[in-house]
């Protein structure tokens, strides 16, 4: 969809250039990130903040117009990932290169947006041989720099968060996962991903 370039900007900004629902970064993708409406203007979604989210081209292709899916464990319906309202971390986790759903709208979406499809765990699974995925914060990165990346995300990392980080990693981001739970980013699941997982790829000079 086209948008007008600012609103197209804050869009892929706030998604950190990453797919908000398999995380592929857009620097690793043949084709150009797209931006989703995640309630579709045929139903009624309007183009505004809080129903834009940034989406590589398999995932928006798959997704289409669909807000719910069939949760394949359960048989019944489920409504699919909202990138604005849900935590990644709570419907989601990776298990080498292939996408789990932890939850009936994990797995619903994974299912309608065909993340798990032969040739796209083939791509993530290079990727990971070649340690380019998921998306990782270089462990050299200091507060400053994760302070930054929140602020780019529209996220406030509480003062206890940043004194963890200090006192275990030296002003560092850790090599082990921390908790994601100090994070106060409701809306921004990629920083809850970003320090429960090391972090997100990222250059902030």
């Amino acid at each position: 969809m086209a948008l007008d370039n600012s609103r197209d900007a804050a869009v892929r900004r706030r998604a950190v250039n990453c797919c908000e629902y398999c995380l592929l970064p857009q620097a690793l993708s043949s084709t150009f990130h797209q931006i989703d409406h995640i309630i579709a203007e045929q139903h009624g979604g309007k183009t505004e903040a809080h129903n834009l989210a940034l989406a590589c081209l398999a995932c928006n292709h798959h997704k289409g117009p669909n807000l719910a899916g069939i949760d394949p464990k359960t048989g019944k319906r489920a409504w699919l990932f909202n990138p604005r309202l849900h935590n990644w971390n709570h419907h989601f986790r990776w298990s080498g290169a292939v996408l789990v759903g932890r939850t009936p709208i994990g797995r619903a979406t994974v299912q309608v947006l065909a993340i798990n499809l032969p040739h796209r765990i083939a791509q993530r699974a290079a990727l990971i041989a070649e340690g380019e995925f998921p998306p990782r914060l270089r462990r050299g990165a200091s507060i400053l720099n994760i302070r930054r990346f929140a602020a780019v995300a529209g996220a406030e990392l509480r003062e206890d968060f940043v004194d963890v980080v200090d006192h275990e990693a030296g002003g560092a981001v850790a090599p082990e996962p921390i908790g994601a739970g100090r994070v106060h980013a409701p809306e921004m699941n990629l920083v809850a991903i970003v320090l429960e997982t090391a972090g997100l790829e990222a250059d902030f000079a």
